[in-house]
């Protein structure tokens, strides 16, 4: 997690074998899972998720959260921004909420 003046990253790497980020392979439909965390960041908070990834091996992924405080746009259950950050933590220690 790097804290910068006007926005928070939090960035997950890892030297797997990757994947295309466009298209699930099996279905050649789009990562819904993935649209969603979209979704949800922006809505919750003008945030944002990108991921790099190839075939040949490794993924980035990064979410940027703007500072300050943002109103939620829609009607988003009370958990909706709840991402897990802590790995091998039990649930309930494993959430932060970020945008609110």
């Amino acid at each position: 997690t790097r804290k910068k003046a006007e926005r928070t990253e939090v960035v997950a790497t890892d030297d797997g074998k990757g994947f295309d980020t466009q298209k699930d392979p099996d279905t050649g439909k789009p990562h819904i899972g993935i649209e969603n965390v979209r979704e949800r960041l922006r809505m919750l908070c003008d945030g944002s998720l990108t991921i790099r990834s190839s075939v040949t091996g490794g993924t980035e992924g990064v979410i940027i959260i703007p500072n300050g405080q943002k109103k939620p746009r829609g009607n988003l259950p009370p958990d909706a921004g709840r991402i897990a950050l802590v790995p091998n933590a039990p649930a309930q220690e494993s959430h932060k909420l970020l945008c609110n």
